[in-house]
């Protein structure tokens, strides 16, 4: 799985527009007010369901679970 990364990293980061794959767990309705654009949403009750099925999906090598 990948490493978590600080919030100045992930933000250098998306200016580079390096591929990364950013993971969030939160709740829908806090999603939907506002997350990271691009973000995958995976809400805190299903982390343990889904963290392996997301972690090895594409090529990406960085995740940031909040």
């Amino acid at each position: 799985m990948g490493r978590t990364v600080s919030t100045e990293d992930l933000k250098a980061k998306l200016d580079r527009k390096e591929s990364i794959k950013v993971v969030e767990t939160l709740a829908p309705e806090r999603y939907r007010e506002a997350h990271i654009p691009g973000a995958l949403n995976i809400p805190p009750e299903k982390i343990k369901e889904l963290a392996a099925v997301v972690a090895h999906q594409g090529r990406r090598n960085h995740h940031l679970l909040r």
